[in-house]
This record gives C-alpha cells, sequence and structure tokens, in this order.
C-alpha cells in the first residue's frame, strides 16, 4: 500500500518536491543524480529497494512517480521484490525454528563480519590518505 501511496505522491506533486531538495547546489547534484539513475534502472531500483536497500524505499517511490515511470511496471516490481522478502523472512523462520542459537550465532558473526569490512575499508581510506597528503608536500 505505501508503495502505491509514495508513487501517486511522486507523480502528482514530486516535481515540486524535487525543486525543492535541489535548491542548495550539493543536494542538486545528489537529486539529479538520483533522476538518472531512476531514468534508467528504475525496474532494478524498485525490486532491490523492497528487500535488500529498505530505507532507500520511500524516495525511490517519490523519484519514480516523480519521473513518471509506468504504474503497472512500478507495481509489479514492487510485487517481486515483497515475493523475495516474505519468501526469505519464510525461510529463515522454516531453517531457524528449532535452532534459534544457531541463528543468533549466525547473526552475530554477520555483523561481526561487517564491522571489520567497514572498519578496514575506513582505515584503508585513511591511509591513503595521509599517503597522498605526504606525496603533495614532498613534492
Amino acid at each position: 500500500m505505501s508503495l502505491n501511496i509514495g508513487y501517486w505522491a511522486g507523480r502528482l506533486g514530486g516535481a515540486t518536491i524535487e525543486d525543492r531538495l535541489a535548491k542548495p547546489p550539493a543536494r542538486g547534484i545528489v537529486v539529479e543524480n538520483a533522476r538518472g539513475v531512476i531514468r534508467t534502472k528504475s525496474a532494478i531500483a524498485v525490486f532491490l529497494t523492497r528487500w535488500l536497500f529498505s530505507p532507500l524505499g520511500p524516495y525511490v517511490n517519490l523519484l519514480s512517480g516523480a519521473t513518471r515511470h509506468k504504474w503497472a511496471k512500478f507495481t509489479l516490481w514492487g510485487i517481486a521484490g515483497e515475493v523475495v522478502w516474505c519468501g526469505l523472512y519464510v525461510l529463515m523462520g522454516r531453517n531457524f525454528v528449532g535452532n534459534l542459537e544457531a541463528a543468533s550465532t549466525m547473526v552475530s558473526s554477520i555483523l561481526g563480519l561487517v564491522a571489520a569490512s567497514t572498519a578496514m575499508v575506513g582505515l584503508g581510506w585513511w591511509l591513503i590518505a595521509i599517503a597522498q597528503k605526504d606525496r603533495v608536500y614532498t613534492r
């Protein structure tokens, strides 16, 4: 239901909202990039924001409506994403119903891996920035 509400809100008033969001130059660049992605890859964007990147869903709904994507295509890809989302929950529940401790261990391991990977990438970028900064001073 919220999928279609966001789409129709964007369809009816999205241009005004986009214009307000794009007023500051820095945000204008981001909004224009988002418009381009939605124009070229709307189907995959709608599909992925139903289950993998859920926090971005409302923005994709608004932009899809504002950029005048076909409602039927938008809705079908949204339904496909919701089917994946529900299917993943059902499968996880079915597989871990008897062993909640294993599920908890798996989730904590995955979160630990994500945290360690994020720290590694952040430190890598920091080291690269320091190395580039030192190169500038030594030339």
